[in-house]
């Protein structure tokens, strides 16, 4: 459309200069008019750009407030908890008696009032450990150095500690929550103190808004992080630094900033926790807090660059629309102003928005004493599904579940009377019909008729305990699998490993004829790998029966000095072998509280490695000392010592010191063992080396007044008046004589030595021994000449000898009229066999029979082989029925009764005959791998003259207690 000019218009074709020039001037006001409204755009969002800025960092502040208000609430809720159990007079009344036991019940107590007590524990007010939950070794260690001691004895009130890794359990992070206990008078008189878990308090803010605050960090008053998203249970302790924002909050400041950290932008909100002196900090990205600024600012783009293709074509028509000139100008502020709404708009959303998300981490709500919601925040929504709505609109009670209503308007009544309701439980229903498990704290107002109350979603803790219950049954029906399997093996890997040693020991006799040097040098083999893998055996059971719990100590006092002698003697060829020194110190008056054959074992095994690592001519000592209460032992050795590397590992299971094909042989499990059986007892096995230097292991336990002596019971091999028999040892080597010596007594015999060859007749003629043992290497004269002697002479011409040398001339001694002849070195049940035969040709002993009850027929056979070949009559039973048969015809002298029997088990044998007047005291030694409780212990040791175990040197006992019941008999022998 053109200008009209003149009153006329324009003609066709022709543009009118004035209308161009119109144009022209309207379309460089136009320009002139983009200018300022582009930059009032960009003005008005870098206005609103601060805006929101300032928004973000109030709410960061907000959620700063929100951590401290949560930590200053569990942190008073778990002191409240700790003060109310120290006020409890059962509690003072308990410390003052130190009642443990009682103390221990109350402790759990405070772990089920709040879960995050890893620990819960007394001490003396000089800091030492008298008590915890759940049970650790610390027990008795003092504590004085920890923030926690010096913060509550300050001022005898209740403090929380700094951060720090407590030293019971897998040494996690935590903080202590420390209270006095007072007497009645109000004067402390020690501190309960409960380790908070940092991993329980660090997983309440991971849950809030599904890991919508992955930016939180609490510190304590050190500037250590005591919650974190990056920082474990297990994590060192981290010192956290904010550009100084730390410092402000623990000044007791707060408020919000935008600092750059790392090179990035971050909004920080800091708030303190003055109760603590701890801080709680909510930082994020600023790109993350700006995130409506940029969306803002991308709607300003959009918009101008409409704002500029409008007014880019607005003037490209104003040299045509002059006209409407006015009506597009009335257009432009018409959209100015709706931009404006638009952007007013745009802020009070937002301002709602930021105020509906300000969420706690738990669902909060207001309900009336009519049983209705008045206002609930949006985290029901998101736990239950349910509308706020929905959940205004109908009473509470329709949402609980039915089995849990009753108890709900119990609770709620209670309400109404003004009570507080701490930690009640009850589950709501979702709205995709299942339910959730809800956890409530609760506090009305009787005032406004109101009662305000926060709940938990506890419903995957409660599945986490189902499980763990679930997981406590399989483990405890596997063990009871492995304890059946174990036992079952036990007797089938026993049971036929005695018979090969048994056998093993016969064929080395030479009795069923003579053997070669490989002959001998392969059942030698056969002997040391069967007593290897019996002992790994008996280790592994030992093992599992305490992992399992189910090793039973036998509590006594136990003299140190005769416990060291036991064991030494038990290892004396073996230290003997290496010429070791051995040192004992230990005076007659100390006795420990302990499980005799448990505590011989612990310093057999300490006392074996010892011998084993230390190089041949070293010196061993074993040391005893009473400190207060216990008795600390000592088995030092003077061998290369362990390094330190190794020092971390030698009381695991199966790791030997040195594992190479020259190592020194061994299980691996001796250590291990000992370990857990000094632990049983209540002590800490240690250790104390250094490469070069030697090592030293020590442990503890508990200090008893001095106990007598243990006579043991006299062991006499008598003859048929009824005296004991008597040898005589003629040998002028000392060390030999003491070796026969001891070898003799040890089986019950009455021994003379004589070291003077020429007095060997009149000795024998005035002491009428039973046997004489004698050697041929003697000075001044020699054995033949003392032999000749002895047969010679009318009054000592009966007495059996027995020819015992290193010269090898057996036709010699019988010649002469030797009865018996062994060739040096004598093993003592080669030298004991010989004694027997000779008392038994010589009529010292009675017929006597026994019967041997086993179902096994190696041990059987070696059992019955073994008393044959030393002078019994043998009668043998391979099931219970085929004995009880036995005993009904004919009593024998003595039964040897296994007690796990196919038909008729042990127990009921012995039972029957303990019953019956004619066998109620018949002999019954029990020979059993059967592995036994405390109470089938006693029993069977109120109603057996012996109890051996299989898996013990069980074949000398047998013999030794068998001649001390029913002595030998003879036995022709074709």
């Amino acid at each position: 459309m053109s200008v009209v000019q003149g009153g006329k218009m324009p003609l066709p074709g022709k543009i009118d200069p004035r209308a161009g020039r119109g144009a022209w001037l309207l379309a460089l006001l136009l320009f002139l008019f983009i200018l300022p409204l582009m930059g009032g755009t960009y003005w008005m969002y870098l206005q609103s750009a601060k805006e929101i800025e300032k928004r973000e960092l109030q709410g960061d502040l907000v959620r700063a407030r929100t951590l401290a208000a949560i930590v200053d609430k569990d942190l008073t809720s778990a002191e409240t908890i700790l003060t109310s159990i120290a006020d409890r007079s059962s509690l003072r009344d308990d410390w003052a008696r130190r009642n443990l036991p009682s103390i221990d019940l109350q402790l759990q107590e405070a772990r089920r009032f709040e879960p995050a007590f890893l620990f819960a524990s007394v001490y003396e007010t000089n800091g030492t450990l008298r008590a915890i939950v759940p049970s650790d070794p610390i027990v008795g260690q003092n504590f004085a150095n920890r923030d926690w001691y010096r913060g509550v004895t300050a001022g005898w009130q209740p403090y929380v500690s700094e951060v720090y890794r407590t030293a019971a359990g897998s040494r996690p992070l935590v903080v202590a929550v420390a209270v006095p206990i007072r007497d009645e008078h109000g004067n402390p008189v020690g501190i309960l103190m409960a380790t908070y878990s940092l991993a329980d308090l660090a997983a309440k803010f991971n849950s809030i808004e599904k890991g919508g605050w992955e930016g939180f960090v609490i510190v304590d008053q050190h500037g250590v992080a005591a919650a974190s998203p990056e920082i474990q249970s297990q994590s060192e302790p981290v010192s956290i630094s904010l550009s100084g924002l730390v410092g402000r909050a623990l000044s007791n400041a707060e408020g919000s900033d935008r600092v750059r950290i790392d090179g990035q932008d971050r909004f920080v909100g800091f708030a303190p926790i003055p109760r603590l002196g701890w801080a709680a900090l909510y930082q994020r990205p600023a790109s993350q807090a700006l995130a409506p600024a940029v969306r803002l600012k991308s709607q300003f783009r959009s918009v101008s660059i409409y704002l500029l293709l409008i007014y880019l074509l607005t003037t490209a028509f104003a040299a045509l629309l002059v006209r409407r000139e006015a009506r597009l100008l009335a257009a432009n502020q018409e959209l100015n102003q709706e931009l404006g709404k638009q952007i007013t708009e745009a802020k009070r959303s937002r301002e709602e928005l930021d105020n509906y998300f300000m969420l706690s981490i738990d669902l909060l709500c207001i309900a009336g004493i009519d049983g209705y919601f008045k206002r609930v925040n949006p985290a029901w929504e998101k736990v239950l599904g349910w509308s706020t709505n929905a959940l205004l609109s109908r009473p509470y009670t329709e949402f609980i579940h039915p089995e849990d209503r009753e108890r709900t308007a119990l609770e709620a009544g209670r309400q109404a009377e003004g009570l507080d309701a701490i930690r009640f439980e009850n589950r709501y229903l979702c709205k995709d019909g299942s339910y959730r498990w809800l956890m409530w704290n609760a506090s009305p107002s009787l005032k406004d008729r109101l009662i305000y109350a926060t709940a938990r979603d506890i419903t995957e803790l409660k599945r986490t305990r189902e499980a763990l219950v679930v997981a406590k049954n399989d483990a405890e029906r596997s063990n009871r699998f492995k304890d059946q399997f174990l036992s079952t093996m036990s007797h089938e890997l026993r049971t036929p490993l005695n018979a090969v040693l048994g056998f093993s020991d016969l064929l080395r006799e030479d009795r069923y004829g003579p053997l070669n040097e490989k002959q001998h040098r392969y059942l030698n083999h056969i002997v040391t790998g069967g007593k290897h893998l019996l002992r790994l055996i008996n280790d592994i059971l030992d093992l599992s029966r305490i992992e399992a719990g189910r090793l039973q100590l036998a509590l006594e006092n136990v003299r140190v000095d005769q416990a060291f002698a036991e064991a030494c003697d038990t290892l004396h060829p073996l230290i003997s072998k290496k010429k070791h020194v051995v040192i004992k110190h230990a005076t007659p008056e100390l006795s420990v509280r302990a499980d005799g054959m448990r505590l011989k074992q612990i310093l057999m095994n300490l006392l074996g490695n010892a011998v084993k690592f230390t190089p041949e001519g070293g010196k061993i000592e074993l040391a005893a000392n009473r400190v207060g209460d216990l008795v600390r032992m000592e088995v030092r050795d003077s061998g290369p010592g362990i390094p330190p590397g190794e020092q971390k590992r030698i009381f695991e299971a199966f790791y030997r010191l040195g594992q190479n094909a020259k190592g020194p042989e061994g299980t691996g499990l001796g250590l291990s063992i000992t370990q857990r059986l000094v632990e049983l007892h209540g002590g800490h096995l240690g250790l104390e080396s250094h490469p070069g230097s030697g090592s030293c292991f020590h442990f503890t336990l508990p200090f008893v007044a001095s106990v007598e002596p243990r006579e043991e019971p006299e062991i006499e091999h008598k003859s048929e008046d009824g005296a004991v028999a008597k040898i005589l040892v003629v040998e002028d080597d000392r060390a030999a004589a003491m070796l026969l010596e001891t070898q003799l007594l040890s089986a019950g015999y009455l021994v003379t030595v004589c070291r003077e060859p020429e007095r060997a007749v009149e000795m024998a003629i005035e002491l009428q021994p039973a046997a004489v043992t004698m050697d041929i290497v003697m000075r001044p004269i020699n054995g033949w000449q003392v032999l000749t002697a002895l047969k010679s002479d009318r009054r000592t011409a009966h007495i059996p000898v027995i020819v015992v040398t290193i010269v090898d001339q057996p036709s010699t001694g019988a010649l002469l009229g030797a009865d018996e002849y062994i060739v040096k070195p004598v093993e003592k049940l080669v030298l004991l066999a010989s004694v027997d035969r000779c008392l038994s040709r010589s009529g010292h002993t009675g017929l006597q029979s026994v019967l041997v009850v086993e179902d096994h027929p190696p041990t059987r056979e070696f059992v019955a082989e073994s008393l044959m070949h030393r002078g019994y009559l043998v009668d043998i039973a391979a099931d219970g029925a085929t004995a009880r048969a036995k005993v009904a015809k004919s009593v024998p002298e003595l039964v040897i009764l296994d007690l796990s029997l196919p038909d008729v088990s042990g127990f009921e044998l012995l039972a029957q005959w303990r019953g019956n007047p004619s066998t109620a005291d018949m002999p019954v030694f029990v020979l059993t791998n059967k592995e036994l409780t405390l109470e089938e212990k006693e029993y069977l040791r109120a109603n057996s003259a012996a109890l051996l175990q299989k898996k013990d040197r069980w074949q000398e006992m047998l013999f030794r207690q068998l001649k001390k019941a029913v002595p030998p008999a003879l036995v022709e022998k074709s």
